[in-house]
């Protein structure tokens, strides 16, 4: 994941239909499953953060917090650190 993150970084092209291109649509549905799962039902401060760990790939820290709806098209472009608080409504596009 952290060398076609760094390709995309660099500015090179995806084409549709290549491996990079059906990659990134796998990140992309992955994240709005996420998404669609955080949005839909209450969670705990420990779901959440867990949540955000697989949609982001990264350890969340436990002092994040959030309050859903959140929606991001990608979510592995995200980094957060401690005391991170994300109001309801917050949308990234990464």
């Amino acid at each position: 994941m952290k060398s076609f993150i760094e390709y995309c970084r660099q500015g090179y092209p995806i084409s549709a239909g290549d491996d990079l291109h059906n990659l990134l649509v796998q990140c992309s549905e992955e994240a709005q499953k996420l998404t669609m799962r955080l949005n839909t039902s209450f969670h705990t401060r420990e779901e959440i953060v867990e949540v955000f760990s697989e949609l982001t790939g990264k350890e969340v820290d436990s002092s994040f917090m959030c309050f859903p709806p959140f929606h991001t098209d990608f979510g592995k472009n995200i980094s957060i650190g401690k005391n991170v608080f994300f109001n309801t409504g917050c949308s990234f596009q990464d």
